[in-house]
């Protein structure tokens, strides 16, 4: 069944069994008494909300076969933090929605990105997997799979770029082979971007782009945002001004969109909006590659001159690798993904960038960048509601980007689908 909060007007879904009883509104996070409904509703609908219900025991048994989660009887101590993080959590997407004006996640389950990455997969299978962006390799519309696809490489590519990174760190620390250092800065600067790619790379199911594409986007559209963000911090002087770090967040965020922009302009083919997804994460992986290779040598420079223990240099590559899939790779992703949802298959023009769609987009992940660079990620609380807010600052930084990425890869896959659906009917 379906019904509305009547605090807050937000629409939820539940079963007929729990009417009467006491709720939290998944929106407002108030308390509410779930109504009788009008009228039914019906119950294959893809959305689902999670209710916690102040509910007897006896009852929440009756509701194991439902297909929603099971309701938690509140405990007023144990469940606390849960429930916080919960309602956290909700506020997040809710807000995410709304800023970005795309619909709420539909049909995706993390299940998707855990389908047997390690199942045995032939050479040639592997070799088959990529060879695609040709005339010849990429499939036709109606050929298409329907639904979130099922990506598999990227874990492999996180964990060989682990054990490469754990073989340089051998040479250096065991062997003393210094000639294996700009090794290591490279491999612990590049292989998690990489790997966040390659997860854009497997979401494009068009399979338009291909393999030399996307290491020439890494490669040159790094390297020219890089230096397309230091033409603009020259020209601006932003870091100048009371913004500081934080002007990184305007500075680099166009820096990057305008690199994307650049190399793509006369690509006509590449039209999509899950083109746009993986160019913009190539782009920003390039970036985030190129500027933690940076922070990790300066890092290693400075452990020279003091003590020569190293223990900066491999904070810095840890750190640099560990929150990379949260910041650059993502960021670049869903901008330019944006920008190519207000492009579609029309030739670029500069109004394209303040059309409204696309600047609510670039200016929340422009709010996540500085929000990284300004520090308040780090405040250690000092009481409840200090450690609530440092929680929605971490999850709307962390689960937020990411988030905000599925749901353009979501408008990717209707725009895809209700395209195939277009030229069936026009066949017919």
């Amino acid at each position: 069944m379906k019904f509305s909060c009547p605090l807050c007007g937000g629409n939820i879904e539940g079963e007929e069994a729990w009417i009467g009883l006491q709720a939290d509104c998944p929106h407002c996070a108030k308390k509410i008494s779930i109504p009788t409904p009008a009228t039914p509703s019906p119950s294959n609908s893809p959305l689902t909300t999670a209710l916690t219900l102040d509910a007897p025991e006896s009852e929440s048994e009756s509701l194991q076969s439902s297909p929603f989660p099971r309701p938690r009887v509140d405990k007023q101590n144990d469940s606390e933090s849960t429930n916080d993080s919960e309602s956290s959590l909700g506020i997040v997407m809710m807000m995410i929605c709304i800023i970005s004006g795309l619909k709420p996640l539909e049909d995706f389950s993390f299940s998707h990105l855990l389908t047997n990455p390690f199942k045995h997969r032939s050479g040639s299978d592997i070799d088959s997997y990529f060879n695609c962006g040709c005339p010849q390799t990429t499939p036709l519309l109606d050929t298409l799979p329907s639904g979130w696809p099922r990506p598999w490489f990227f874990w492999r590519m996180f964990v060989y770029g682990l054990l490469i990174l754990l073989v340089f760190v051998v040479g250096v620390q065991d062997f003393e082979n210094i000639n294996m250092l700009p090794g290591l800065m490279v491999v612990g600067a590049f292989f998690v971007p990489l790997a966040c790619v390659t997860l854009f790379f497997e979401f494009n199911i068009l399979r338009d782009i291909s393999l030399y594409q996307v290491l020439k986007f890494i490669v040159c559209g790094g390297a020219v945002s890089l230096i397309i963000a230091l033409l603009l911090f020259a020209a601006t002087g932003l870091n100048e001004t009371f913004l500081g770090a934080t002007s990184a967040g305007i500075i680099e965020e166009v820096a990057k969109v305008l690199a994307a922009v650049a190399m793509l302009r006369g690509a006509r083919q590449y039209k999509w909006i899950l083109n746009g997804l993986l160019v913009g994460s190539a782009v920003g992986a390039g970036f985030a590659g190129f500027e933690s290779a940076g922070y990790i040598f300066r890092a290693f420079l400075s452990d020279l001159a003091e003590n020569c223990d190293l223990t900066q240099f491999y904070s810095t590559l840890i750190q640099r690798a560990l929150f990379s899939p949260f910041c650059h790779v993502i960021w670049t992703a869903s901008v330019v993904g944006a920008l190519w949802r207000v492009k579609k298959d029309q030739p670029f023009r500069v109004s394209m960038l303040i059309h409204k769609d696309f600047l609510r987009i670039l200016g929340f992940v422009m709010s996540l960048h500085m929000l990284w660079n300004s520090g308040l990620l780090w405040h250690i609380p000092r009481n409840h509601a200090m450690l609530k807010g440092e929680l929605l600052l971490w999850l709307t930084s962390i689960i937020g980007s990411w988030y905000l990425a599925l749901l353009l890869v979501q408008e990717g896959l209707w725009q895809v689908r209700n395209a195939r659906i277009s030229s069936d009917s026009h066949i017919a």
